[in-house]
């Protein structure tokens, strides 16, 4: 693991950059700019998805850290240990995302679902370069391990060298599942039988593979309730009921304004 990507010497300051922070900011860099081309190639106003983006970042990293606090504080205990906290968790990045997502494309009369749809890319590569910063920092890391590509952390600065234990490389894992499910995704037509449809098939097969993956996650701030599920396995089950009501809820009015549509069609025939 390398946690320190490199240090910054400013006069006689010395300031550590965080390869996770880095990581980051490449995630964002990345994501931001294939959501560009994707709204460019649709011919969507490019300063309004600039507008977009900015404000779906800002929701992304407030959900995560009140989700963090919320996570800590119930693992913890502790308000004040929890508020001090620096990190996040994706599920409230997620959330807090597509709330100021949803909230800013309205404002923007931006047509929302059908960005989300072309957004999926650009989703996925930036949740994959994420989670390398995960396992570059030593965070979220997996259960002990004897499989032949198990990681060893020593970096003392880096959580999974406590123990220096072989573990399963999760972020690797979770990376590659993430790209994996856009290629899958990236063959579902758009508007096809309704707009977002892309969108909730990555959320369903998101939630999928990373309720599995946390039976071999390792570390304690996933957080543990009542002592079987983990957090992001509670949030993983009730995404992916939501996705799929939503998906059945969709379809359905799609199908019904389809036959509305094609009823004067087909009686005058």
């Amino acid at each position: 693991m390398w946690p320190t990507l490199f240090t910054l010497h400013v006069f006689s300051v010395e300031r550590p950059v965080g390869s996770y922070g880095a990581m980051l900011s490449l995630a964002m860099l990345v994501g931001g700019t294939l959501v560009i081309r994707a709204a460019q190639r649709e011919r969507l106003d490019i300063g309004l998805i600039y507008v977009l983006l900015a404000t779906t970042i800002l929701g992304a990293f407030v959900g995560g850290y009140l989700f963090f606090v919320v996570v800590e504080l119930i693992r913890t205990g502790d308000v004040a240990l929890a508020l001090l906290g620096g990190g996040r968790v994706f599920f409230g990045s997620f959330l807090g995302g597509i709330a100021a997502f949803a909230w800013c494309a309205k404002k923007l009369t931006l047509p929302g679902m059908r960005i989300a749809d072309l957004s999926v890319p650009a989703i996925a590569w930036a949740h994959a370069i994420g989670r390398i910063g995960c396992l570059l920092g030593g965070c979220c890391f997996g259960s002990g391990s004897d499989a032949p590509w198990a990681l060893t952390a020593r970096d003392p600065l880096a959580p999974s060298a406590h123990p220096p234990i072989a573990r399963h490389p999760t972020a690797i894992y979770e990376a590659l599942l993430v790209l994996l499910i856009a290629i899958v995704v990236a063959k579902m037509p758009i508007k096809k039988p309704y707009a977002g449809q892309r969108f909730v098939a990555y959320v369903v097969l998101y939630c999928v593979a990373r309720f599995l993956l946390e039976f071999v996650r390792g570390d304690a701030q996933r957080g543990v309730l009542f002592g079987i599920l983990s957090t992001s396995q509670l949030m993983s089950v009730a995404l992916c009921v939501v996705a799929l009501i939503l998906h059945s809820k969709w379809a359905h009015a799609s199908v019904s304004a389809h036959a509305v549509g094609a009823s004067p069609t087909a009686g005058s025939a």
